[in-house]
């Protein structure tokens, strides 16, 4: 059924379906379009969208038109900005009679100017290179998304901590690199001064005495013949 709520029952359940329930964006849409009143002439239109009918100054409104007027309007003023992207795009056609001729010349006219890049230069000339065209200061907008300023301290803040991690890491090296070498020339040093100074002091000789190994002798006519 219609979310529509302003559809009578019977009208609501002409529109009744099993799957899924009709959209009515464009409905409400076209609703509001009506309640408001449709302008006469595009003029009408770009004058209510700028305020400027007492009718309906207190409104408001937005102009739905042709890509390329709207593109234009908004080149030349300062004070309107288009919204959204194109939609229901469909391009030029030059309607000729049916048999005729000039549909094939008019192609091959179109295909030259392709190749020619005819087309490219005009499209320059005309919305590039405009004189009519005001340089006008862009207002940011809430639907624009997070801008390269709003998360540029997340790359400073990156850059910090690799350029702290460097540092750190440089530290280490040098100081498992270079720090057991100065260790080992002071554990040298201190000990050849401790050499040095054992050998600075003087050392006792030891002395031992000998004496002469006991001779035999004998008890009862048996010679005992030992060494102590």
């Amino acid at each position: 059924m219609s979310l529509n709520d302003s559809l009578s029952e019977i009208e609501r359940a002409k529109l009744a379906v099993w799957d899924y329930p009709v959209s009515d964006k464009y409905t409400k849409m076209f609703q509001q379009m009506k309640e408001a009143g449709f302008p006469k002439t595009k003029e009408e239109a770009i004058n209510r969208v700028r305020k400027k009918l007492e009718a309906h100054n207190n409104t408001e409104f937005a102009f739905i038109g042709d890509a390329t007027e709207i593109r234009y309007l908004e080149m030349t003023s300062c004070d309107l900005i288009s919204i959204g992207e194109e939609f229901s795009r469909k391009p030029y056609a030059i309607a000729v009679q049916q048999g005729s001729p000039l549909k094939d010349q008019l192609n091959n006219a179109i295909l030259k100017l392709l190749n020619q890049r005819k087309l490219e230069s005009f499209k320059s000339k005309w919305w590039s290179r405009n004189p009519n065209k005001r340089n006008c200061e862009k207002e940011s907008s809430q639907s624009d998304g997070i801008s390269i300023e709003n998360i540029g301290g997340v790359f400073i803040v990156i850059f910090a901590g690799i350029l702290l991690a460097c540092c750190t890491l440089a530290f280490e090296y040098w100081y498992y690199r270079y720090r057991p070498r100065v260790n080992a020339k002071k554990l040298r040093k201190a000990n050849a001064q401790e050499g040095t100074k054992i050998s600075s002091q003087r050392v006792k000789p030891t002395r031992y005495n000998l004496k002469p190994a006991r001779k035999a002798f004998e008890d009862n006519g048996i010679e005992f013949r030992g060494r102590f």
